[in-house]
């Protein structure tokens, strides 16, 4: 089986190898609160100090989204309390989110846990 990569640049690509791998897009929140572009599947963020974000709607009903706190300090992130079925939904650092669009809001399916 070819090697399978998913980036917010190139869209789906066939490399040489086994396996399947999305590509991050990494972003460094600078604003308090700042919009967050949901339009690729993983999203990487440093929060540079404890920040709230907003998301952009879905596109699509059935939208996965990921998105991981990798601040290098004990940095929160906080998304905004509209955004989410499941109201304010905190991110420490190391955390991940797994959401999905239902075409109001964006619904938290999975989280992990520092």
């Amino acid at each position: 089986m070819p090697k399978i990569e998913i980036s917010n640049a190139k869209g789906l690509v066939q490399k040489t190898g086994a396996g399947l791998r999305a590509v991050p897009v990494e972003l460094t929140l600078t604003s308090d609160p700042e919009t967050v572009d949901t339009s690729c599947f993983y999203i990487q963020i440093d929060p540079d100090g404890a920040k709230a974000i907003r998301l952009k709607a879905g596109t699509e009903v059935g939208q996965l989204l990921l998105i991981s706190n990798v601040a290098g300090g004990a940095e929160d992130i906080t998304f905004n309390t509209a955004d989410f079925t499941a109201g304010a939904v905190p991110l420490s650092q190391g955390e991940s989110v797994l959401c999905v669009w239902n075409g109001t809001k964006w619904s938290p399916t999975s989280q992990s846990l520092s």
